[in-house]
């Protein structure tokens, strides 16, 4: 390859290399033909679909196969992959999921997306001062909590402590309550159990739903 490029970065399909050249990025073949022109600002390989790159033109970032189809258009101020999904956020600051086709998973209408597990598997959601749960490809709890705290807790699934109004429940990762029961108050895990109060009575409730103390 010519001496002139400043950056070489091998790609994982279709022989293409991503290249560095006057400050600007740009795309080759194995050959030194031009792929895509020295006009982006950033581009990098999507790690789990290799077929497809982030870009970034003029500030905002948009994603596009190796062949040159577009799969989300230059309208986002972030764009990550995760999980075969692409986590995005407008110029207004609102977030949204894309699949790795450029379908819509979730409107762009967020005000927080936090990956749970860094994998795009599981995924805690604020929309409007509201918290749902994003998991596997889809919405299993729309924002309707008041509040939602993880816990992850040793050799088990992670746990939400979720409000609605004046009641606390144990949320699991798939949109169900623990126990499919909303309590007065819940306490964090400690040593394997929750403290629950239910119909004014303290009592322990384990990651497993069962609760101690229950006459």
């Amino acid at each position: 390859l010519p001496p002139s490029f400043s950056k070489i970065e091998k790609t994982g399909a279709w022989d293409t290399i991503i290249v560095v050249k006057g400050g600007k990025y740009g795309m080759i073949d194995v050959h030194g033909n031009n792929v895509f022109p020295f006009e982006f600002d950033v581009i990098w390989e999507d790690r789990y679909e290799t077929d497809n790159c982030v870009f970034q033109k003029n500030g905002l970032f948009g994603v596009m196969t190796i062949l040159g189809d577009t799969i989300l258009p230059f309208e986002f101020s972030k764009i990550y992959s995760q999980g075969w999904t692409f986590v995005v956020t407008d110029r207004k600051g609102k977030k949204g999921i894309y699949d790795v086709n450029g379908f819509i998973l979730l409107p762009v209408e967020y005000d927080e997306i936090e990956d749970i597990y860094l994998h795009g598997h599981l995924m805690m959601l604020r929309k409007d001062e509201k918290y749902g749960l994003f998991s596997n490809g889809q919405l299993v709890v729309p924002t309707i909590y008041d509040n939602m705290q993880k816990q992850h807790i040793e050799d088990k699934p992670t746990l939400f402590l979720v409000t609605k109004g004046k009641k606390k429940g144990w949320l699991k990762s798939d949109g169900t309550l623990l126990n499919d029961t909303f309590y007065q108050e819940a306490e964090l895990f400690i040593n394997g159990y929750s403290r629950v109060m239910l119909k004014g009575k303290w009592l322990e409730i384990g990651t497993d739903g069962e609760l101690k103390g229950k006459d």
